[in-house]
């Protein structure tokens, strides 16, 4: 049963197997099985599950297991409210601000004016800020900088010569 052909009779199986079938989807499956061997192989098969599963006794959870699951369920799912995206979002703001200041403000730099004009001499003159990304002569702070503070389309010589920390 590994044709398109057969793939589209599967469902039809299944509920023939429970004899669940309508009259017109009976008379569709019949004539697919007239000339299918894998199919009327595989609905067969199916029967024979049905008829094991049916002669099998019927397990009943004890009593009171709803409502020990649902009281789980209830518990476990509280945890969830501990992380909760908007009330992390507002206590985080004021440290991503003051992060965002002390950035913008220029904290302690390792590189002089002197390397950042240096590098700004050996880029291409007429390549935007946006090719920073690339450019391995960058140091990490500078590319922060050009990020931070220049447009991505001025250019990357020019706005390296305007950084000095």
């Amino acid at each position: 049963m590994t044709s398109a052909t057969c793939q589209r009779f599967e469902p039809l199986l299944a509920r023939a197997a429970d004899e669940a079938l309508e009259a017109a989807e009976r008379a569709t499956l019949e004539t697919h099985l007239a000339t299918c061997d894998a199919c009327r192989e595989a609905l067969v098969v199916q029967r024979a599950v049905r008829g094991q599963l049916a002669s099998r006794p019927a397990v009943h959870a004890r009593a009171g297991f709803a409502r020990s699951v649902m009281a789980a369920v209830e518990h476990e799912s509280s945890w969830l409210d501990r992380f909760d995206f908007r009330q992390w979002t507002w206590r985080l703001t004021p440290i991503a601000a003051a992060l965002l200041l002390a950035v913008w403000a220029g904290v302690p730099s390792g590189q002089s004016a002197a390397t950042a004009v240096d590098t700004a001499e050996t880029v291409d003159a007429d390549a935007p800020v946006s090719s920073a990304l690339w450019d391995e002569s960058i140091s990490d702070l500078s590319l922060l900088s050009l990020m931070l503070r220049a447009s991505p389309d001025e250019g990357l010589a020019e706005a390296l010569k305007e950084r000095r920390p």
